[in-house]
């Protein structure tokens, strides 16, 4: 379970979130997360992340939120 949140964008209908050591990383912005996220994937593979594919291929559907969401 994380501890805490981090916002990483201003804000916007889409949003990208992961947990690494207990904090909730949130990157939200208006345009499509796909390009985000295959860059994400990208660097975790280039810094020899060895499960990096299985990382991105195990992320969680896109799913639309309509209400106030807590990330616990």
């Amino acid at each position: 379970m994380a501890r805490r949140k981090v916002s990483l964008g201003a804000g916007g209908k889409n949003a990208v979130v992961f947990q690494a050591r207990g904090t909730f990383w949130i990157f939200a912005s208006d345009d499509d997360p796909a390009p985000l996220v295959r860059v994400i994937a990208a660097a975790m593979h280039e810094a020899g992340k060895p499960d990096a594919r299985r990382v991105a291929a195990g992320a969680l559907p896109a799913v639309v939120v309509t209400q106030r969401t807590a990330l616990d």
